[in-house]
């Protein structure tokens, strides 16, 4: 009698356990809180600037980029960023003339504090603003009464974008924005550089 209700209570564990542990909630996904994103960048017509006795003008080039964010509140993540462009085409110009003196390449760099947030969308898509404020640098190749060298400026972009969410941490993204770009010029004055930029990447969240 005692064996029999030895197996009885066996036999009702062993059939009850595979529903207690169905029963057994599963641990949440970890919210997906900190991205970084990889991308390609270009720039159409970024403008001009004077240094010593010339006037370098900046035309197009492309580069790449990448960033770090941190979401910290309902779509808006903050962080950095830096990109670098190796071969804009510039032409260097003397002030006292209007002859172009020599054509060549020039670095841009840019590195930045950043902000993004989402303002709508559905099915896997979303719209985003982004904006970012910091230094936009340039190599400079050598050119007469000047030195191979490299310029920095004070910078502000801002710019919208299409993103479309791939799986639960990838994302693909297509940005346009625009840039300003400060310059100190003699006296009071400041030169201000505007040019369009365009980016297409991925980011990953963790």
């Amino acid at each position: 009698m005692r064996r029999i209700a030895v197996f009885t209570v066996a036999a009702t564990l062993g059939a009850t356990a595979p529903a207690l542990a169905q029963q057994q909630p599963k641990p949440a996904n970890k919210p997906v809180k900190t991205f970084a994103s990889a991308f390609v960048v270009g720039t159409t017509d970024a403008g001009g600037f004077h240094v010593a006795s010339a006037r370098w003008n900046l035309g197009s080039g492309i580069g790449g980029g990448v960033a770090l964010q941190r979401l910290v509140g309902q779509g808006l993540l903050l962080g950095v960023e830096a990109t670098y462009l190796p071969s804009v085409g510039t032409e260097l110009q003397r002030t006292d003339t209007s002859g172009v003196i020599r054509t060549d390449n020039a670095g841009v760099l840019t590195a930045m504090a950043t902000g993004r947030i989402a303002t709508g969308g559905g099915g896997g898509l979303a719209l985003f603003l982004a904006g970012g404020v910091g230094l936009v640098g340039y190599s400079l190749p050598s050119g007469p009464a000047l030195d191979s060298k490299f310029d920095t400026d004070f910078a502000v972009r801002t710019s919208a974008g299409l993103e479309y969410q791939a799986s639960r941490r990838t994302y693909v993204f297509l940005e346009w924005g625009q840039f300003w770009a400060f310059h100190p010029s003699s006296g009071v004055d400041t030169e201000t550089n505007k040019f369009s930029q365009f980016r297409g990447g991925v980011r990953f969240g963790w």
